[in-house]
């Protein structure tokens, strides 16, 4: 659903090519991420090609030739155009070189035939018959059209959002989800449920951009329904329940999303956030989820870094210093100039309560970029643990002092007693 329209193309590549033949919900992604190709980057080539390769997975011959239409028109001088051209000729048959073999023999020797009457009627002083003369122009072409087939002539064509034969499927804005076809029908039409998806999704981006976040949240549950697969709708449904202060249900759409095909580090970073934000501790079995949650994020290898952040989040939020010391420590060696480990390093001091390296921290984090209202924080924390030592020195200074006058006090009347009775 994002990055450069040549990203959408190679990513639906990946999900229709290789020997197993795709899913119905890979060629549902990859028609939308087609389509949204196209919108994006109209007079770009790569959603026109990837709508080829799509055509030629499911052999649709129609689709396919109406893409290779919209290439000739957008880019006919273009090397993806002149390659996908190549690949949606159709192989030809032993059979058909065949019957072309027998052909050529038939038209070969017709030609033969007729020259050696052209011969004989030369030499008797007659003209060659007409028939015979357009024998021999159209024997003349023969070769090239066997070594090059030819090839017609683009015609124009507009892109279209939807062919004209395939009307929008009706969609009950209360009731969005009756809309969304059983699984056979979904394999019998797979181009319409691909457009319906689509209608499905820019009714929810139209309510939410509206303030109508109970209806996006309608249409969300409508493309769940139809795709449970995948995370992106999940993460969208978490978003609009967010937006009407549900955070339980926000909570449980996040949690499903991590979950699924298609995660991103985002979605994970959410789930977290959210369960943070809890008023008071958090329990044991909340512990334990993110815990799960962070080690299924472990298993991607790009997300090192963010999932080392994240672990340092729930540290700070249960005061877990060793954990936190873990995580930095980790932080140190993968991200060691960045801003978000600078102040998680500068967390870990104020919990030492080591006031000279969390003042060296906040000029590494100035240095590093960090914001100017997370350093006016951070340099309001530090200042404030300065007085705090402060105070607590003058307080064990104040507590001495007044210790030793109390004693010598004790001592000046013991003393005078003594001298009395003496």
């Amino acid at each position: 659903m994002g990055g450069t329209p040549e990203d959408m193309h190679n990513r639906v590549q990946a999900l229709v090519e290789g020997p197993a033949r795709p899913l119905m919900e890979d060629l549902v992604s990859a028609s939308l991420l087609a389509d949204g190709a196209v919108r994006v980057a109209p007079a770009q080539p790569w959603g026109y090609l990837a709508r080829s390769e799509i055509a030629r997975r499911l052999r649709d011959r129609d689709m396919l030739d109406a893409a290779i239409a919209d290439l000739r028109r957008v880019a006919p001088a273009d090397e993806v155009t002149q390659r996908a051209i190549a690949l949606s000729e159709p192989p030809v048959s032993i059979w058909v070189w065949l019957e072309r073999l027998v052909l050529g023999l038939a038209l070969a020797g017709t030609a033969a035939h007729a020259l050696r009457r052209w011969w004989r009627t030369r030499a008797a002083g007659t003209r060659l018959p007409a028939a015979s003369v357009a024998l021999v122009i159209l024997l003349a072409g023969v070769p090239r059209a066997f070594a090059e087939p030819l090839v017609a002539a683009p015609a124009e064509a507009q892109v279209q959002d939807r062919p004209d034969d395939m009307p929008a499927t009706p969609i009950d804005d209360a009731h969005p989800e009756a809309s969304v076809p059983s699984a056979q029908d979904q394999v019998k039409n797979p181009l319409k449920f691909g457009y319906l998806l689509q209608d499905l999704l820019a009714k929810a981006k139209q309510a939410s951009e509206r303030g109508d976040h109970a209806a996006a949240a309608r249409f969300y549950e409508a493309l769940i329904k139809a795709v449970p697969t995948r995370s992106y709708a999940f993460s969208k449904l978490c978003e609009e329940r967010l937006a009407q202060a549900d955070r339980p249900g926000a909570i449980e759409a996040c949690r499903t999303a991590v979950f699924k095909e298609g995660v991103k580090v985002a979605d994970y970073g959410r789930f977290v956030g959210l369960v943070l934000a809890k008023t008071g501790p958090l329990s044991g079995d909340e512990r334990q989820e993110l815990e799960a949650v962070l080690a299924h994020l472990d298993a991607d290898p790009t997300a090192a870094v963010p999932a080392q952040q994240m672990r340092c989040q729930v540290a700070l939020r249960v005061n877990d210093t060793p954990a936190l010391e873990a995580c930095t420590a980790a932080l140190a060696k993968s991200a060691p100039a960045d801003a978000t480990t600078v102040s998680f390093q500068w967390a870990l001091a104020l919990a030492k309560g080591d006031h000279a390296s969390a003042a060296r921290l906040v000029e590494r984090a100035r240095a590093a970029g960090m914001a100017s209202d997370g350093l006016a924080r951070m340099e309001k924390l530090t200042s404030s643990l300065a007085w705090s030592r402060f105070g607590r020195a003058t307080l064990w200074g104040l507590g001495g002092a007044l210790a030793l006058a109390l004693l010598g006090l004790g001592a000046r009347r013991v003393l005078n007693r003594r001298q009395v009775t003496a």
